[in-house]
């Protein structure tokens, strides 16, 4: 009886996610491969206080996530802050330096050109750490207080584990006309928010690297492939 009662509730919270999932708005993920350079214009502030901050752009996306290290695909938002209790923070605790701790992404709106289609709008995806553009994207708001105003160019080393990113400004260039862009709702198309009484079944069982990981029946990003 209690096999059955928990198939009922997985299959509710299967249908629960698919139907969000449904409603949840598609982006473009902005792919680059090794030793690939494109130029960006950033669409959106750091921080609304920016002297260019639009407010119909409104300000990039930093995200608090967890994911099951024994598959990535399993993301979700930290839930400690607005719900008192995390599975994520938990696992962390109950398994050290095993992958469970929550991690910073930024999401941003770019403006993509890559020098062989026209410029697009796509969602850029970052880390925190010193591989990933981020420390240095900061460091340029905190001197200029704007990142919209100017182009970037980024380039993309290596793949797996030894990806790294770097980015420098583009000399002479301008920011991005919003006028007929249409950008993607960060909040929506990039996040999930999974309720901590469902965190267990969404996230599945931890395995090490040595056991085999079933495929995840909730639905995922396509960033959770991507290898920013």
């Amino acid at each position: 009886m209690g096999i059955l009662k928990g198939l009922n509730k997985l299959n509710s919270l299967i249908e629960q996610s698919e139907q969000k999932s449904g409603d949840r708005e598609k982006a473009r993920w902005l792919k680059l491969a090794a030793g690939q350079t494109v130029t960006l214009q950033f669409l959106q502030e750091i921080d609304d206080e920016s002297p260019e901050y639009n407010a119909k752009a409104g300000t990039l996306l930093v995200a608090t996530e967890h994911s099951n290290p024994s598959d990535f695909r399993k993301k979700a938002l930290c839930t400690l802050e607005s719900e008192g209790q995390c599975y994520g923070c938990e696992m962390a605790k109950k398994h050290p330096k095993k992958g469970w701790n929550a991690r910073g992404r930024l999401y941003a709106n770019v403006l993509v050109d890559d020098d062989s289609t026209p410029p697009y709008v796509a969602v850029l995806s970052q880390g925190i750490s010193d591989k990933s553009i981020t420390p240095s994207l900061v460091s340029f708001a905190n001197d200029s207080g704007s990142i919209t105003n100017i182009s970037f160019k980024v380039r993309r080393s290596g793949t797996g584990t030894a990806t790294g990113y770097s980015i420098m400004t583009k000399i002479g260039s301008a920011g991005a006309n919003l006028e007929g862009l249409d950008l993607f709702d960060l909040e929506k198309s990039c996040t999930w928010t999974v309720p901590y009484a469902d965190q267990k079944a969404y996230y599945g069982e931890y395995k090490d690297e040595s056991e085999l990981t079933e495929e995840s029946p909730f639905p995922v990003t396509e960033e959770a492939a991507v290898e920013w």
